[in-house]
């Protein structure tokens, strides 16, 4: 059975070998300390940015990543998904469902009107889930700039 745990101080360490499988998954190779600093950031936060993992059995199997912000358009707080990842040897068995179903239950308890995530346009396997679940993708174009 998949349960849900909030991060916290006690798992910490395994949610940083999560990410780094994450970050490794899109090719990236950040340094523990920067991780690290990111998960107590939103741990020790007062706001609504949570992470939530999925541990079955004695195993963390992945993890969700929320973070409230604003909507101008919609004039109220939402909710951004920024990461959902499971690791390799457990997809397709439902844990990427349960994360997702947590997030959204989460952000509608909360009230938040609206949950909202981006992917890869090339990760077609994470597209197919999100449009199995519902998810709807726009013709809105995202951007980015360095600023460090």
């Amino acid at each position: 059975m998949i349960e849900l745990e909030l991060s916290r101080l006690e798992n910490r360490e395994d949610l940083l070998k999560l990410m780094g499988g994450y970050f490794s998954f899109y090719g990236k190779d950040p340094e523990d300390e920067m991780i690290l600093r990111l998960i107590d950031e939103l741990r020790e936060s007062n706001s609504n940015n949570k992470q939530f993992l999925a541990k079955d059995g004695d195993e963390y199997v992945g993890f969700v990543t929320l973070y409230e912000t604003y909507s101008t358009l919609l004039g109220s707080k939402i909710i951004v998904m920024n990461d959902l990842y499971v690791v390799d040897h457990k997809r397709g068995a439902g844990i990427g469902r349960f994360l997702f179903n947590h997030a959204c239950n989460y952000t509608a308890k909360l009230g938040y009107p609206k949950m909202e995530w981006v992917t890869e346009p090339t990760n077609t396997r994470a597209r197919r889930f999100y449009d199995e679940l519902g998810g709807s993708s726009d013709e809105w174009v995202f951007y980015s700039i360095p600023t460090q």
